[in-house]
């Protein structure tokens, strides 16, 4: 990985998709977007398995909302999450915490998508739901077209702490 001085959190809430920027473990922006799994799964996928016309039309809508905002594009970033729903995903498929690549998301995605597109979850060994699916399909466009490499999955416990130290930083320095 390069190296990297700033983080920017991914936060999935179940309606949207929420991006803060930690510079020097100081919060200095946010940015919400109305991409949360839930959204895309309950507006797009009509049945538990969606079809592959949906994922298509989801995928545009993703694409449109992430390139609206050129801030989004990663600075020399890294990408961190403690979201429980993607770590649940991560772990029932085999990824552990810590370091996922996009390679890597990428390939559970692809298993995800054999499934929808008829193959038997037995066999590809996964267990698709609409909201894993449209959870791990914008994942996966965050990375591919946002340019990031990896992600860091973490427990909350850990970002917590980031924003107490970032709040005790700025009480200090004022």
């Amino acid at each position: 990985m390069k190296n990297v001085q700033n983080v920017r959190t991914v936060h999935f809430d179940q309606l949207t998709l929420q991006f803060q920027y930690l510079k020097n473990n100081q919060l200095s922006e946010k940015i919400t977007l109305k991409t949360g799994a839930q959204h895309i799964a309950e507006s797009f996928f009509k049945q538990n398995l969606p079809a592959e016309a949906e994922t298509e039309y989801a995928i545009n809508f993703i694409e449109d909302e992430l390139m609206s905002h050129k801030k989004l594009m990663n600075d020399n970033e890294k990408l961190v999450c403690a979201d429980k729903s993607l770590m649940a995903i991560f772990e029932r498929n085999g990824l552990k915490q810590g370091i996922v690549s996009r390679e890597a998301v990428e390939y559970l995605f692809t298993q995800y998508a054999y499934v929808v597109l008829g193959a038997s979850g037995f066999v590809q060994n996964v267990d698709v739901n609409r909201y894993d699916f449209a959870a791990l399909l914008v994942l996966r466009e965050i990375m591919h077209h946002l340019n990031f490499d990896e992600i860091e999955v973490i427990d909350s416990f850990r970002i917590t702490n980031v924003s107490k130290i970032s709040r005790m930083n700025n009480y200090m320095l004022n």
